[in-house]
């Protein structure tokens, strides 16, 4: 049973790539069926990220040679390495959101923790990659990321500009069109953890959501203050555990924007001292 499970892993990839290749298709005989399907390109990179590329992440193949080739192929579909994402989301899971988590929706102000602003954490993500050298440095020194890490993610970094200088050269819009699937496909990532991680007064893990037919299509992804409290576990061996006060009322990527324009969000400090 497992083994369809693990099967559905090469959905949302396979979108993703398929609407990517659908855009290029129709880049210069309908520009409405080329922006549609780099939309949806974006869309399905999200969810590759969040379920696919994630997976990868927590649960690798035994296989040392089938493990790289496939950090290869996420570095080509994300247009950055692997192995910056493996970073990125070990320090998720070490920090849980503190102000220390490299994508966490808190920020300190003034020694108080405060929410973010969703337009500057949503539109422009590339801005937080700024301090990754220190969290390189700082994961290396507390284990979760190692010196070998760190070369094999330089190697993919490499492997993306060779793909991306590749694409310019077969048809200059084909180069374009990948920038601008990396570009909303990374900012529909933030959006989807700013959902899974609204700030609040008092500082959430995670939130969850529990729509059937959502949960059902996309492997669990909403059980994510689960997955957050279970991370051994695999997305079908979850079960709901959230409290109502840690649930979403829509999926995360609806809640986001929800939350961004509500009153909450303008309301939300904390006074929490920077330790």
């Amino acid at each position: 049973m497992k083994i369809n499970y693990h099967l559905n892993l090469l959905l949302y990839p396979a979108l993703q790539v398929s609407c990517f290749v659908l855009a290029a298709y129709f880049v210069k005989t309908n520009l409405l069926y080329t922006g549609l399907f780099i939309f949806l390109a974006a869309f399905f990179m999200s969810f590759s990220l969040h379920i696919s590329y994630h997976h990868h992440v927590h649960f690798k193949p035994q296989s040392k040679t089938l493990n790289r080739l496939v950090d290869f192929l996420i570095s080509l579909v994300l247009g950055l390495p692997f192995h910056f994402y493996k970073l990125q989301h070990l320090n998720h899971h070490k920090y849980n959101n503190e102000v220390e988590d490299m994508t966490s929706t808190y920020v300190i102000k003034d020694d108080k923790t405060v929410a973010k602003a969703f337009i500057p954490y949503v539109f422009f993500w590339f801005l937080n990659i700024g301090g990754f050298k220190k969290q390189k440095e700082k994961a290396i020194k507390d284990r979760y990321f190692t010196p070998k890490d760190h070369k094999k993610m330089i190697a993919e970094g490499l492997l993306n500009i060779l793909f991306i200088m590749v694409l310019f050269y077969i048809n200059w819009t084909y180069g374009i069109l990948f920038g601008v699937m990396f570009y909303l496909g990374w900012s529909m990532i933030a959006l989807h953890n700013y959902g899974q991680h609204l700030p609040g007064k008092q500082h959430q893990i995670a939130y969850s959501y529990y729509g059937k037919f959502y949960n059902r299509i996309f492997m669990n992804n909403g059980l994510h203050y689960e997955h957050h409290i279970y991370p051994g576990l695999e997305y079908w061996d979850l079960k709901e555990d959230a409290l109502p006060e840690r649930t979403n009322k829509k999926s995360h990527l609806l809640d986001g924007f929800r939350f961004a324009f509500s009153r909450r969000q303008a309301e939300i400090t904390t006074t929490k001292k920077r330790i």
